[in-house]
Formats: C-alpha cells, sequence, structure tokens
C-alpha cells in the first residue's frame, strides 16, 4: 500500500487525534475510542461550544454532539433530503426528519487539482464554517453551522434552517407595487451594507440571491453562501465599491437608473457635491461586472452542469439541454442524416432541414482541420449559435429553443424548435401596417426598439439584422419578436448609447433596406427616436445619423423608400 499522509484534525486537550488520508480514501478510526464530557459537549476559552470529531468510513470532521447520532445516520443511508438546489460545484438538500430541519450542502471536487487542494488546504465548507461563526461574533445574522466534514469527492456543510426567510431576489420579484414601495427596504439595505462594510466583511458573490429576508418584508436580512467571504480589519475604498456594484447589479433588473442611483448614494455615502465622476465610475464598473458574468454564465452551456448534459459518444459529443425534449431532438437528427428531412435552405457550408413542422435541424460542415481551428478561435459557427442563445435567454431576449448541438471532426449541428405560423418581420409588417392606427403602430414601434436597446445595453448586436432574421409571432403567440441566425450575434461593450452608435447604424442601413413599404420614412424616423431615447449624444447627433443610415443604405444596394 501507499504510505498515508498524516493530517492533523483536531486537538483534544491531551491527546492529538489524526487520521490517515490515502490519495481519496481515508481510513478512520471507530468513533468510540474518541473521549468526551461534560454531557457530551466542551466549551472554549471564551465561551463557545467545541464541536465533537467524527469519523466514518470516508468522512472525517466536526459535529455539534446533539446532531452527531443523526449525522452518523444519515452517512450510513443513501442520501435522503429534498434537493433544494444542484449544479457543477455543489448541491443543497433539506432534511427535515432529523429533531431539527437543516441544510446539507455538498462542495463536489471533479478533478485531480481539486483533490489535491482538498488534502492539503482549507476545504470549502470548512471555510463557509468559519465565517458563519465569525459573522455571529460580530452580530450579524447568520445561519448556524452544525457540522463540517470532508471525504473523497467534496466537503460538507450543515446548517440549521432559518425559518420564516425567503431570498430578497425572491421577495422583491413577486411583490406588487413599484418601486416607491419598495424604497424603505432598499434605504435598509444600503444601510445594511454600510454595516458590513465597516465591521470588515468583504463578500465577493453579495447579490439578492444571497440574502435572506423575513416573509412579511420586515428589513432584517440574513447573510447566506459564505465560501467567498474573508474578515478584514478594514474595507479599502476598492472592495467597498466592488461589493455595492455587486449587489447593485443584482438589483439592476428590477430598478430603474434613478433609484438605482439614490441606492448607491445611500451605500456608499456619497456627496452631493463632486460626486457625478464617481457614480459614472461605479455604473461603468457594473457594466463591467455584468459582461464579465453573463460570459461566464453563457460558457456553462458547453459544460456538465445544473441546466446542461454533456454526452460523449463514439466519434461525437452531445451538448444538451436537460429541460429539452431529448427524444425528439434525436430522432430529427437522425433523419436529417438520413436525409429524410424537408430541406429549407441549401448552402455550400450549412444546411437547413425541416421535421415534422416541429423540430429545425441546422448543420454547418467544413473540412476538419478548418473546423478545429475555427473551434480553438471560438469562431465556429454551430457552437457559436449554442451558446448565443443562451446568452439571448439570460438577457430577456427570445429565439427559437436551441434543444441539442452535436459535434463531430468536420461538422456541427443544432437542432431546436421549429415556430409555426411565424412571420419574417417584413411579411408580418406589410399584412398588418396598413390596418393599424397611428396608435398600434406606435406601441409596436415602441416595443421593436425596447428589444434593441435591450440588446445592445445587455451587450449584445447582431451582424445580420435583416428582416428575415427577425420573426414575429407564432401559433397562439400575438407578436412575440424572436431573433433568427445567432451565430451572427457577437458580444460588444455598452457605455451609453452614444458608444455603440457605428453598431446601430450598421443594423439600422440593414432594416431600411430590409423592410419595404407600407412602412414609411416618418414610420422609419419614429422608429429611430424611439430606440434613442432620452439620450443626449444620439439626440444631438440625430442628423448626422440618419445621414449615415441612408449612406450604408445605399452602399448595401438599397433605396430609400418613396412612400
Amino acid at each position: 500500500k501507499r504510505n498515508p499522509t498524516v493530517l492533523f484534525i483536531g486537538l483534544n486537550e491531551k491527546k492529538l487525534e489524526y487520521f490517515a488520508l490515502y490519495w481519496g480514501e481515508m481510513l478512520m478510526y471507530n468513533p468510540a475510542d474518541f473521549t468526551w464530557s461534560d454531557g457530551g459537549k466542551k466549551m472554549n476559552g471564551v465561551g463557545e461550544q467545541v464541536d465533537r470529531p467524527f469519523c466514518l468510513g470516508g468522512y472525517a470532521g466536526t459535529v455539534r454532539p446533539e446532531f452527531h447520532d443523526e449525522l452518523i445516520a444519515w452517512l450510513k443511508a443513501p442520501p435522503a433530503g429534498e434537493v433544494v438546489k444542484e449544479n457543477r460545484a455543489r448541491f443543497v438538500r433539506l432534511v427535515r426528519d432529523w429533531h431539527e430541519p437543516v441544510y446539507i450542502k455538498k462542495f463536489k471536487v471533479d478533478s485531480f487539482l481539486q483533490q489535491m487542494r482538498l488534502m492539503f488546504l482549507e476545504s470549502r465548507a470548512e471555510k463557509e464554517s468559519k465565517a458563519l461563526l465569525a459573522l455571529k461574533r460580530l452580530g450579524i445574522p447568520a445561519p448556524d453551522p452544525i457540522a463540517a466534514f470532508i471525504a473523497d469527492d467534496g466537503s460538507y456543510l450543515v446548517t440549521r434552517k432559518v425559518d420564516g426567510v425567503i431570498p430578497l431576489k425572491e421577495y422583491l420579484m413577486k411583490r406588487e407595487g413599484g418601486e416607491k414601495e419598495h424604497r424603505p427596504l432598499l434605504n435598509a439595505l444600503a444601510d445594511y451594507l454600510r454595516d458590513l462594510s465597516a465591521k470588515g466583511v468583504c463578500h465577493r458573490d453579495f447579490h439578492i440571491g444571497n440574502i435572506l429576508i423575513p416573509e412579511d418584508g420586515t428589513p432584517r436580512f440574513t447573510l447566506v453562501d459564505l465560501q467567498r467571504t474573508t474578515l478584514k480589519e478594514r474595507l479599502s475604498e476598492e472592495e467597498r465599491e466592488s461589493m455595492t456594484a455587486f449587489l447593485a447589479l443584482s438589483l439592476s433588473e428590477i430598478l430603474r437608473l434613478p433609484r438605482m442611483v439614490s441606492f448607491l448614494i445611500r451605500a456608499l455615502d456619497i456627496p452631493g457635491r463632486g460626486g457625478r465622476e464617481r457614480l459614472r465610475a461605479i455604473l461603468r464598473r457594473m457594466t463591467t461586472m455584468r459582461e464579465k458574468y453573463y460570459r461566464g454564465r453563457e460558457l456553462r452551456s458547453l459544460k456538465e452542469g445544473s441546466g446542461f448534459t454533456l454526452v460523449r459518444e463514439k466519434g461525437r459529443t452531445i451538448h444538451a439541454r436537460r429541460d429539452a425534449d431529448i427524444d425528439l431532438a434525436r430522432t430529427a437528427l437522425t433523419i436529417h442524416l438520413q436525409g429524410g428531412n424537408r430541406f429549407i435552405k441549401t448552402l455550400p457550408h450549412r444546411r437547413l432541414t425541416l421535421y415534422a413542422g416541429k423540430a429545425f435541424v441546422k448543420e454547418f460542415r467544413r473540412p476538419s482541420p478548418v473546423m478545429w481551428f475555427l473551434r480553438l478561435l471560438g469562431r465556429e459557427e454551430g457552437r457559436r449559435m449554442w451558446v448565443m442563445h443562451q446568452a439571448l435567454r439570460m438577457r430577456g431576449l427570445k429565439s427559437p429553443d436551441c434543444w441539442m448541438l452535436v459535434e463531430t471532426p468536420s461538422s456541427s449541428t443544432v437542432v431546436g424548435e421549429w415556430i409555426p405560423d411565424a412571420l419574417p418581420l417584413n411579411d408580418f409588417l406589410k399584412a398588418n401596417w396598413r390596418s393599424w392606427g397611428r396608435e398600434r403602430q406606435g406601441e409596436f414601434i415602441e416595443r421593436f426598439s425596447s428589444l434593441l436597446r435591450r440588446m445592445y445595453r445587455r451587450g449584445i448586436y447582431h451582424r445580420d439584422l435583416k428582416a428575415n432574421n427577425i420573426l414575429i409571432g407564432g401559433a397562439g403567440e400575438g407578436e412575440t419578436i424572436r431573433l433568427l441566425d445567432l451565430e451572427s450575434l457577437r458580444h460588444l461593450h455598452f457605455d451609453g448609447m452614444g458608444s455603440v452608435l457605428p453598431t446601430i447604424i450598421h443594423n439600422l442601413a440593414q432594416l431600411n433596406g430590409a423592410v419595404t413599404p407600407p412602412v414609411t420614412r416618418g414610420d422609419r424616423l419614429r422608429f429611430l427616436r424611439a430606440l434613442c431615447g432620452n439620450d443626449p449624444l444620439s439626440a444631438r447627433n440625430r442628423r448626422r445619423i440618419i445621414g449615415e443610415i441612408m449612406k450604408a443604405t445605399i452602399v448595401r444596394r438599397h433605396l430609400w423608400p418613396s412612400a
């Protein structure tokens, strides 16, 4: 056998208890070897209860004595409890049949490097347990840690369930009423953030999903998910602003900009005079954080996780969404490869087919060396289409659902939802525009311009935004607007509408040439005003923007409409 590495786990006054650790396997001693006194409890020098060491099979750690027997029974039996959350990094179970309900969180270990880290460094469960205890010493409400232990497949943390609370995000999303009704709660949240900063709490995942609040909305906050928390004597201004920007970013889907500015001013004590540049810097930081967050989440669509599966078969790799109809997708792909689907479009390097009016199959083909090189650069069309579909979903924008991505050395195929009875933008406008009154036309212009504004503000643009790549409606869906040809989507950095004017001009020139009468010049100008909104830079340059759109339209061999 390999020579074991000896880990020193804890000191029990007179006796040093240790465990022998093989690679990925704990050899534990019998719990009966431990001596315990004082009614099963031990106290340290500051009057805090010392947790009891335990060992069982592949598990070793500490536990509150009153929960020892229940934890040992839970570990011996198959995993029990309601799965509350599960993703690639962790899962959380709610166990109700102990004498008190508890949450059991497992931090997964799925690589050799993580195994090594678990052997020689502090586990994430132990780190979060220490952070919870530290917060309680500071008088900051947090769940009570019950046990922290390690195993060959990860580390575990057990905490008491906090009754009568829900995530702040859930409360704000379901609460009826506008920002005015939320103002007292948001002011209390800003004060809470200032208190955390004053006490030296630096939480690097500080968002409204990790803050609990009583169900009745009483402004008493409980902080959770602390494995990325450190405590310091004093936070730097950079750390304060970073925490505040991250929290404000999570609020940005709920609050409008003026209310967001008020929240930032209160949370950071920004003075009325001379604070404008600081506010702008924080808003720019929020934009950068949002882009980084979105891109990280987008790439999860290529990994095994809570929302996606990854299967490697002979000669191909299959990425799929867990909530998709995989059987239908596989059937559509099989018939496509056999040439039995209805052909919609065929080009030299791609083809689009339809299966039974329910699913589309879009295949991109290249020689194997070219395909490998494009994937290395992140420019392969099928993979980009798959990732950008996830990007649109995260930003609240719609497209036909993509169910499955199948990659081989020389091809990349996306299978997804076919939208029956939907029309391309130009055909939809031809069928309905003249019958609509001016008010009805204005509503559609506002909805369409709002979609494009949201796309730009969330860091996305479409390189080929022609009318055939915009789909309107569908069976029983009214005027739902969806984007097509997702492989043509790209990222951009948004810092005001003026920062993306070249992109706006490019897209409007494409739309100007693709949308034909009965849409008039006046309608197009109304759309431009709605798109630019109240942005002062865009308003001052509107005449120049119109000229640039007309030039780009002519270059594309389209003419400004005469009607």
